[in-house]
C-alpha cells in the first residue's frame, strides 16, 4: 500500500521531504515486493542508501529513513488464513504505508510469503533505528484498539457460554454441544488475535519472532 494522505496521479515519481538524518554507513541493498489486493498490482519495497524506495509501477515514492516516526508489527489475519501478519511505517508528517506477509494473485488465492516478508522488516527496524534514533517500535495494535478487540472476544464468548448454559439447564445437550463447538472455534480463531497484538514496544535489535514468521528459530505453521 502506498502512503496515505498522498495525492494520486497518473504518472510521476515524488520524493518525499523528510529530515536528512545522521550520515549512514552503507547497508546492503534489499527489497520485498507483494499485492495488497487482488485487483492492485505489485508494489516493491527496498532499503538502498538510507532511503526506503516503494515502487508501485506508474508511482514511485522515496523515503529517507531518518523521516520515519515508528514501525509496528501486529498479526492481521484475514478470511483464508489465520497466520496473515502485517508492518504498520509512519513517517513524521503522517503519512503511513503497511506491509504484509501475504500477497494476492486472485479473489480466492494467495502466498505466504514469511521468510522474506520477516527479513525485509527485521532490516528495515535496523536502518530505520541508524538513520532516526528517536523511532518508535511498537508489536500488537494500539491500546485502544487491542482493548476494543479483547471487550468484543469476552462479550462473544460470555454470550456462547450463557446460551450453551441455557440449553443444559433445560435439557437440550445437542445444543449445548453445538455450542461448545462454536466455543472452541471462536477461541481458535480469537486467542491468537488477542494474545500477538498485545501492545508493548521493542528493541529493533531484537524484534518480536512472533510478529515475523518464517524466521529460522520459529517452529514450522500449518
Amino acid at each position: 500500500m502506498l502512503f496515505r494522505g498522498s495525492p494520486r496521479r497518473e504518472k510521476w515519481v515524488k520524493r518525499i521531504a523528510t529530515p536528512a538524518g545522521p550520515p549512514m554507513t552503507a547497508s546492503p541493498s534489499i527489497s520485498y515486493a507483494y499485492r495488497p489486493r487482488p485487483t492492485a498490482g505489485p508494489i516493491q519495497y527496498r532499503l538502498e542508501d538510507g532511503v526506503l524506495r516503494i515502487d508501485a509501477g506508474r508511482r514511485l515514492d522515496d523515503v529517507r529513513l531518518s523521516g520515519i516516526e515508528s514501525v509496528r508489527l501486529f498479526h492481521a489475519p484475514n478470511s483464508l488464513t489465520r497466520h496473515g501478519y502485517k508492518a504498520l511505517i509512519r513517517l513524521a508528517d503522517g503519512k503511513s504505508a503497511t506491509l504484509s506477509n501475504v500477497t494476492w494473485s486472485g479473489v480466492a488465492r494467495f502466498e505466504r510469503q514469511d521468510e522474506a516478508y520477516s527479513r525485509f522488516m527485521v532490516e528495515l527496524c535496523r536502518q530505520v533505528k541508524a538513520a532516526n534514533p528517536r523511532a518508535s517500535f511498537h508489536a500488537g495494535r494500539s491500546m485502544p484498539l487491542w482493548l476494543m478487540s479483547l471487550a468484543a472476544a469476552l462479550a462473544v464468548v460470555g454470550a456462547i457460554v450463557w446460551l450453551a448454559a441455557i440449553a443444559l439447564r433445560e435439557g437440550h445437550r445437542d445444543a449445548a454441544l453445538v455450542a461448545g463447538a462454536v466455543l472452541a472455534l471462536a477461541a481458535w480463531q480469537v486467542e491468537p488475535l488477542i494474545r500477538l497484538n498485545r501492545p508493548r514496544p521493542f528493541s529493533p535489535e531484537a524484534p518480536p519472532a512472533e510478529l515475523l514468521p518464517g524466521r529460522p528459530d520459529d517452529p514450522p505453521q500449518a
